[in-house]
């Protein structure tokens, strides 16, 4: 049975009972709980009416939100934007915000702490020193605004009352969600709402035509330059951008049928990149594979992540990326994606599919008709066969080494410690990686891998590399197959391996790259 915390009904009251902020010596804790109390108590006094509306000019209102934060809502040039209210003074800040659900974060906050003198930068403080004060203002503000997250009047205002304020046009909004590129739940970004605004009537008709097209819509409206662009056939526009880039009309059917969800994984993995960009290079991508259904997610990731250069988890989607794999391979594998998906036996199929691409890539002649009839059981067959030779030609000097760690079984997993330089070859092999190049790091006792596997079917989920310096083992990679992003089961893993050797080397540094 769920029990839901108790509501906060009086913010001050409730600031008496706050841990103060640790990092402060103890006479220092004193001073910063009392301003607590004294931010809460005035936020006690203004829930019952936490915002004021005032008339900027004919076309333009401005929602004032405890005489701190501000919204300017211009229904001439469409838009809504937000700003800091200082010493009564209205500074415009244009941050992105959440519409859906206003006030979402601690930060607005701030600019309270600073009217009522219990933050001032400007003028130094008595009490907290410059290394100090920036932390102290982000424990009042964080710890202020937890409270008000258990108070009912303000979950109200905050999720009710404020969005009722501004007073949007009645399906702008919904349209507007219906247009989110990334959607997560209710949450939608001001800049969002802003663009459907200005382009009110082109959304509008595709939103009657096919919702299914208004994401892509936005990410056509993006690289528009700043004004009310309304077109006579936004799908039109569109398409025409599609073909001019390329693309044929049978791609363009596709996206029609299939709406913008093909390109949802692709603009989740490739942040910073424009999205009309990315929709278009990933469709040249599915079209030489002869538009097969869109790939599983896991699929698409791996795809996607292993050949484009990316940062961190950041993939950027390059012109041609596809074009290194055998078409005829790339098309078996995602319709083989396609039917273990809707026979739920998807998962773990990136690895393969991958595998069976890079073989592929090495490919001396065109596929004959026999082989391109024998499918994909065939291609997995060669993958596996042309994996083995690699890793018999690619020995050499046999070295060996002993690792910190012996193999452990932790959940579906085993974690496996390389010992050999014959087995960080099998395993840089497998795992399309560079481990072949750690062995004489490890034969000199500098670097340690270790192999993250499945337990019942053997097949390699991860890998961890270490960095030893001073006799200190030091975590600095966590990855999956062919580099990609490791899953939360082989990160888990990591972790744990990570708290073993904490307790052999209690001052050992984790670093991941």
């Amino acid at each position: 049975m769920k029990i839901e915390p108790a509501p906060v009904l009086a913010l001050g009251l409730a600031a008496r009972n706050a841990k103060p902020p640790s990092f402060l010596p103890s006479w220092q804790r004193d001073e910063a709980k009392l301003r607590l109390v004294l931010l809460c108590e005035w936020l006690d006094d203004k829930l019952d009416k936490p915002a004021k509306v005032s008339r900027v000019s004919k076309n333009v209102r401005r929602i004032t939100i405890f005489e701190g934060l501000a919204y300017t809502v211009n229904s001439e040039k469409r838009s809504v934007i937000s700003g800091t209210i200082r010493n009564k003074c209205y500074k415009e800040n244009r941050y992105n915000f959440e519409i859906g659900r206003p006030l979402f974060t601690s930060w607005w906050l701030n600019s309270v702490l600073k009217n009522l003198n219990l933050i001032d930068h400007e003028q130094g403080e008595l009490f907290f020193d410059d290394s100090q004060i920036n932390g102290v203002e982000k424990w009042l503000a964080d710890t202020a605004y937890r409270l008000l997250l258990k108070n009912p009047k303000f979950q109200a205002f905050r999720c009710l009352g404020l969005p009722k304020l501004f007073k949007f046009p009645s399906d702008i909004y919904w349209i507007a969600l219906a247009s989110r590129t990334n959607p997560v739940g209710p949450l939608m970004g001001s800049p969002t709402l802003n663009r459907v605004w200005r382009n009110d009537r082109t959304f509008r008709q595709v939103a009657k035509e096919n919702t299914q097209l208004l994401p892509l819509l936005m990410a056509f409206v993006e690289q528009i330059p700043a004004g009310t662009k309304n077109y006579k056939d936004p799908v039109l526009a569109v398409k025409t951008v599609f073909l001019d880039a390329g693309l044929s009309e049978a791609a363009w059917r596709y996206v029609v049928r299939h709406g913008s969800r093909i390109f949802r994984i692709p603009w989740e993995e490739a942040v910073g990149q424009p999205r009309l960009e990315v929709a278009i290079r990933y469709l040249k991508a599915l079209e030489a594979a002869g538009l097969p259904p869109p790939p599983p997610p896991t699929v698409a990731k791996a795809f996607l992540h292993s050949y484009n250069p990316h940062q961190r988890h950041d993939a950027q989607i390059g012109e041609h990326f596809e074009s290194i794999i055998d078409p005829i391979v790339l098309r078996a594998g995602l319709l083989e994606a396609d039917r273990r998906r809707s026979e739920g036996e998807v998962e773990g199929f990136s690895e393969e599919f991958l595998g069976v691409c890079w073989w592929s890539e090495s490919l001396a002649n065109s596929l004959d008709d026999n082989q391109i009839k024998a499918g994909w059981p065939w291609f997995v067959r060669q993958w596996r066969t042309t994996e083995t030779e690699h890793a018999m030609l690619s020995k050499a000097k046999q070295l060996y080494w002993q690792p910190r760690l012996e193999a452990f079984d932790m959940g579906r997993m085993k974690v496996v410690p390389l010992k050999s330089s014959e087995e960080l070859i099998l395993e840089s092999l497998a795992m399309r990686n560079c481990l072949e190049t750690y062995a004489e790091k490890c034969a000199s006792g500098k670097a340690e891998v270790y192999s993250i596997r499945d337990l019942h079917t053997g097949k390699r989920k991860g890998c961890v590399g270490l960095r030893v310096d001073n006799d200190k083992p030091y975590i600095i990679d966590v990855k999956g197959f062919a580099n990609t992003p490791p899953s939360g089961e082989v990160q888990q893993i990591a972790n744990e391996l990570a708290r073993r050797l904490q307790g052999m080397y209690p001052n050992m540094c984790t670093k991941r790259s």
